[in-house]
């Protein structure tokens, strides 16, 4: 048996999809998106079901398993919500068409059929909608609709049990290659996306079989920076606050234990989902969090509900209407609360830890001309006196007192590296790579690049890397080629690449991990 239905407006708008902005994470949200919805609008009738097709299991809960196959450029998402009913699938289909209950988490009647055009040339829709007998496919084409003008589209329709309710989207010959780095991105991306839904229990997301968990960063106790003897207090502040007329904002900002650049930020929800500031991606205002790596940008995270703000078609920013400025002025106040100053204390609280001991080198410094060894060690140099314009200042500290001149050829290319080894904990990060770190004067020769290396030895893997013969000489080494990797990295249009050294400094300061 078979059905036609009307996909207008025009398909010819299918092709031009494949070119919207997306990010592969934000495009299969717009099918997660789908299933919570449709979860949320039919919650009591799958209950219902659930409750009498198994009297004694545990439960309904809304599943959603994605599926992605490098190796053979398909991904397949299946979900057990309520599934598309027959009166619903010709809307749910037709570009810009919206739902008549924009309520919830599908609301433009673009975010199926956009992800999918985006990211395959040819995909598939199967949905068996709960109490209906049969289940609906329908197969999308897009150089061949768009080639032929195709107005209606076959429907295939098959009997199902009443009681089942699924969909299931395929897309095949998928464009953009996801591998594994950027499916390990997926994962944390809609774990930090659909936070609230998965930390409630009823919504289980799962990538290539990995079920997702958002993982929550250890907040803060500490007594106030001013008073380091003073009673330990846990540095989560409660917001709530109105902006302009019929939007609100409400949620919390607390203080990071363990500062990191990547990680840090404020997630802002509408509806309970993610908009801006997922994982690595933090929304984080200079207003707030001051410029480049303040303290502040390391350690001050948040989750805060925006309320009555209108987002783009693609889900991942608001449409502020002008009320940004006054939004962060509200912000701004509330985090200066004297009775809990959380900007005030994630600018200036210091652990108080034993502070390393750099053990200096060992014999005379080796100089060997550029092509040799790994590095050329020369006369410590001062500390920095401030960076270039827009960068944020770095601390003179004595801390700072053992720096290194590393001068290689890689790659057919002259490197000028400075390495600085600091035992400020203020440094939370154990290695940081920029030309803010660079010393005054720091002048590179005709065909030479210049790098910024700054080493935390407060992270602790600094000291473990430390040999009574050589001192930091390894240290030093593995610095440098990491630093030198990553620009390499960005030269060839690599994007994000700080997240590698986020990771590894993570890796590397687990207590299990024996060197």
């Amino acid at each position: 048996m078979s059905e036609t239905i009307g996909i207008r407006p025009d398909v010819g708008v299918l092709s031009v999809l494949r070119y919207l902005n997306y990010k592969p994470w934000y495009a299969l949200a717009e099918y997660v998106d789908n299933s919570i919805d449709s979860y949320l609008k039919n919650k009591e009738a799958l209950l219902k079901a659930e409750a009498l097709l198994k009297p004694n299991g545990p439960g309904y809960k809304l599943k959603i398993d994605i599926t992605i196959d490098a190796s053979s450029r398909v991904i397949r998402v299946v979900d057990n919500a309520a599934g598309i009913s027959a009166a619903d699938l010709g809307r749910a289909l037709r570009m810009a068409e919206a739902p008549p209950d924009k309520t919830k988490l599908s609301e433009f009647g673009m975010g199926m059929k956009a992800a999918s055009c985006w990211f395959a040339p040819v995909w598939a829709v199967q949905t068996k909608a709960l109490g209906e007998a049969v289940a609906r496919s329908v197969t999308f084409d897009v150089a061949s609709i768009v080639k032929n003008r195709t107005q209606e589209l076959q429907v295939k329709v098959l009997e199902k049990p009443v009681e089942t309710h699924y969909t299931i989207v395929n897309l095949a010959q998928v464009f953009q290659s996801q591998n594994k780095t950027t499916i390990a991105r997926i994962k944390a991306h809609l774990a930090s996306i659909y936070r609230e839904y998965i930390r409630s229990g009823e919504v289980i997301i799962q990538l290539n079989g990995e079920t997702l968990e958002h993982e929550h960063p250890v907040i803060l106790t500490a007594p106030l920076h001013s008073d380091d003897k003073g009673t330990p207090v846990l540095w989560r502040h409660e917001v709530d606050f109105p902006v302009g007329e019929g939007r609100s904002v409400r949620g919390f900002a607390a203080i990071r234990e363990t500062g990191s650049t990547s990680k840090a930020g404020f997630a802002l929800f509408r509806r309970g989902r993610v908009i801006e500031g997922s994982t690595e991606e933090g929304y984080r205002p200079e207003q707030i969090f001051g410029r480049g790596n303040s303290f502040r940008s390391q350690r001050l995270f948040g989750e805060l509900h925006l309320d009555g703000f209108g987002v783009s078609h693609t889900k991942d920013g608001f449409q502020w209407d002008g009320y940004e400025e006054e939004f962060l002025a509200h912000l701004q106040k509330a985090l200066s609360d004297p009775k809990m100053p959380i900007l005030a204390q994630a600018e200036k609280y210091r652990k108080n830890e034993a502070k390393p001991i750099i053990a200096p080198p060992v014999g005379p410094p080796h100089v060997s001309p550029p092509v040799g060894p790994p590095y050329v060690s020369q006369p410590p140099i001062g500390p920095p006196i401030g960076p270039p314009p827009g960068k944020p200042p770095v601390e003179k500290s004595a801390s700072e007192s053992v720096a290194k001149v590393v001068r290689l050829v890689f790659n057919s290319i002259s490197w000028q590296v400075h390495v600085k080894l600091s035992i400020e904990h203020a440094h939370t990060e154990w290695m940081e790579v920029g030309d803010y770190l660079l010393p005054p004067g720091a002048k590179a020769a005709p065909g030479e690049r210049l790098l910024g290396v700054r080493v935390a030895l407060s992270h602790g893997f600094g000291q473990k890397m430390q040999s009574p013969s050589t001192g930091h000489s390894a240290l030093i080494s593995l610095a440098v080629g990491l630093a030198i990797s990553q620009a390499l990295a960005n030269d060839g249009g690599a994007t994000n690449t700080s997240i590698l050294l986020d990771h590894l400094g993570e890796v590397l300061s687990l207590p299990n991990l024996s060197l």
